[in-house]
């Protein structure tokens, strides 16, 4: 299967690019780990892909209205 026919088949069983769906997985997990464990913002940010906080915080924010330190308070930044 080529490239583009992947992409054009995931997206008519999806509804969405490849892309996007990661992401949206991963704001889901990322979502459910602020909410479930004390894991520190940081590491959250790791654990779904992101090397960098600011971007992880951005991205969260984009999806969810809010940055995960709103929903994540007692967890350190640093």
């Amino acid at each position: 299967m080529s490239p583009s026919k992947l992409k054009m088949d995931f997206k008519s069983v999806y509804g969405t690019s490849i892309l996007q769906y990661n992401i949206e997985k991963k704001m889901e997990l990322a979502l459910q780990l602020l909410l479930n464990t004390n894991m520190q913002i940081k590491y959250i940010a790791q654990e779904v892909g992101y090397e960098s906080h600011s971007k992880f915080s951005a991205a969260f924010k984009k999806k969810y209205g809010k940055l995960p330190s709103e929903l994540h308070p007692d967890t350190e930044v640093n």
